[in-house]
């Protein structure tokens, strides 16, 4: 039986965290191996984000590394198919996430695009690429961001279509392009986001955004059985998982709409 040959960075190339600093200068010592995240969920617990950055930098080369020795040989060989592919690119992408917040929060937005830059090649497969492709169009979209420039961004995914499998492209597809699409394509992309992700703030967000849509045309009955589901579903689940953060706001967006289609009597 032959052995996997580990693959590890070459002591002088660029870190795969993407920090721009030779990997024997920046997270070899901090390898976390399979207690991958704790480091950074203990320093987010302290609430000391400088440790947290140093601890998400080295989990995107841990990961990265268990990628390039394992996925990315199978690939090449026609060993593993895309599922597999799709674990790693979701969960590196996760920890390239915190790494998107981290650099927010500690002022060093301006540096993201060409961290971004510098973490393409991490996995050197499409649906990685178009990872990259979502985090340098959002980063276009926060406060004092250029909506065009996100657009133009975006547009390098390639076709996003009601088919589409990244929730979040399609998120940002829709926050982006629905003022330009038919009606019917907008509820498509909706309904797409639905069936992606089932989780109860996206259900109140683009099941809610539905409702608006379809009350925008004039059609207040399709608006009304449309938010009569989604708080139905919301007061159903809110003893057991009450509602929080973002969650409380999209509801209360969407009672202003009952009383805009004159359904008070239901509170």
């Amino acid at each position: 039986m032959t052995t996997r040959r580990r693959w590890k960075p070459r002591w002088s190339e660029p870190c795969p965290c993407a920090s721009g600093k030779k990997f024997k200068d920046c997270c070899w010592p901090r390898l976390p191996d399979f207690d991958i995240g704790k480091a950074y969920t203990a320093a987010m617990k302290n609430r000391h984000l400088d440790r947290a950055l140093l601890a998400t930098r080295a989990d995107v080369t841990q990961y990265t590394i268990w990628h390039k020795t394992n996925t990315a040989p199978a690939l090449a060989a026609g060993a593993v198919g895309l599922r597999l592919l799709r674990i790693d690119v979701n969960a590196l992408n996760a920890y390239v996430g915190h790494l998107s917040w981290l650099y927010f929060r500690l002022g060093l937005w301006e540096e993201w695009p060409a961290v971004l830059d510098r973490l393409r090649n991490n996995i050197q497969h499409q649906l990685w690429y178009r990872k990259i492709v979502y985090h340098k169009a959002f980063y276009h979209v926060g406060p004092g961001g250029d909506r065009e420039k996100a657009r133009q961004e975006l547009a390098k995914a390639g076709p996003i279509t009601k088919n589409e499998e990244d929730v979040e492209l399609l998120r940002l597809y829709v926050d982006l392009q629905s003022d330009d699409l038919p009606f019917a394509a907008r509820i498509e992309m909706l309904d797409r986001i639905l069936e992606l992700d089932d989780d109860r703030e996206t259900v109140l967000q683009y099941q809610g955004a539905k409702a608006v849509q379809y009350f925008m045309i004039g059609d207040a009955q399709t608006a009304e059985q449309q938010l009569n589901d989604v708080i139905s579903m919301v007061q159903l689940t809110t003893a057991d998982q009450p509602l929080k953060g973002y969650e409380k706001h999209i509801y209360c967006r969407l009672c202003s709409y009952w009383e805009v289609l004159g359904v008070t009597s239901r509170y």
